[in-house]
């Protein structure tokens, strides 16, 4: 048989070769597939897998090393982007994660908290008209026809699965207090602009000792200053008005009064204060009052639940 091969045709000696050749390769892969540690070799626990994200997972009902996915992790190294790997072992993004260093971990994923100046102005009234259907009035902060649904309404529709509260008191709650009750730890993520420029940072303090931060620390005399006005609409374009209906007292933390916030926010007559949206320093919130028979737009924060 050994002669035979010897004085086979080269045509056929090549054919051979080529055969053996494949034939080889195959067996030099099963071998690299079924050595322990690699994908596809059999295992009892995830020591036994050597890739840095496989792990020992039940395959076709036998226990192999298996590449892990995001949806079914047991330790932060298997995730990636920031996120860590939480208790319902899915890659989420938590305390304990590494953003990006210009981003932060916020609402599950690494980002940051947003915040607009509305594209629809809106009128003080009794007369109360839903916003979400695109009429031009609101009375008071909470309910239907509410500042806080209005910019829930135009919030969710530019970002779907988002929530959003208003800047802006009455004699019931501070502009700090309508939002922060909505508010977690997650109050100490950076503020930016729809289209990621940065506003400031956190609404709370980082250490949580006090009840505000950078965002709010520009409320009050002889504070600091924001990185850019408040400007931009939820639709990342630049905001024709000005004015925004705020009904801040220059302290974001004190509640405002009927004659400053258009009979909290219910009717035409009186005066509202309002800020200015392309500046930095407290004006920003409180710079002066108007007629409240005029029609300006509202902040509106992200909020974290």
């Amino acid at each position: 048989m050994v002669l035979e091969s010897l004085v086979l045709l080269p045509s056929k000696m090549e054919g051979k070769m080529r055969l053996f050749s494949i034939l080889a390769l195959f067996l030099m892969v099963s071998c690299s597939s079924s050595e322990k540690g690699a994908i596809g070799s059999s295992c009892k626990t995830n020591a036994d897998c050597t890739g840095a994200t496989d792990t020992c997972q039940s395959v076709g009902g036998k226990m192999q090393c298996a590449a892990q996915t995001a949806s079914n992790c047991k330790t932060p190294a298997v995730c990636t982007d920031g996120f860590e790997c939480a208790s319902d072992h899915k890659c989420e993004c938590g305390e304990k994660a590494h953003c990006a260093i210009n981003e932060r971990c916020f609402a599950n994923k690494c980002g940051f908290r947003r915040v607009f100046v509305s594209s629809v102005a809106f009128r003080p009234g009794e007369v109360e008209h839903n916003p979400a259907q695109s009429k031009d009035r609101f009375a008071g902060i909470r309910g239907d026809v509410g500042a806080n649904a209005a910019c829930q309404h135009l919030g969710s529709k530019a970002f779907p699965n988002t929530k959003w509260a208003a800047w802006i008191a009455d004699k019931f709650v501070s502009a700090y207090g309508n939002i922060s009750g909505k508010l977690t730890d997650n109050g100490t993520v950076d503020v930016h602009l729809v289209n990621g420029t940065k506003v400031s940072g956190p609404i709370k303090d980082k250490v949580n000792t006090k009840p505000q931060g950078d965002f709010t620390s520009t409320v009050g005399a002889g504070t600091k200053t924001h990185d850019t006005g408040i400007n931009i609409d939820e639709n990342g374009k630049p905001t024709d008005s000005l004015n925004v209906w705020t009904g801040t007292q220059g302290d974001a933390f004190t509640k405002s009064t009927p004659e400053d916030s258009c009979g909290n926010w219910g009717s035409e007559s009186g005066n509202g204060v309002y800020g200015l949206a392309a500046l930095r320093d407290r004006s920003w919130t409180a710079v002066s009052s108007q007629p409240c028979s005029a029609s300006y737009p509202l902040y509106c924060v992200e909020l974290d639940k």
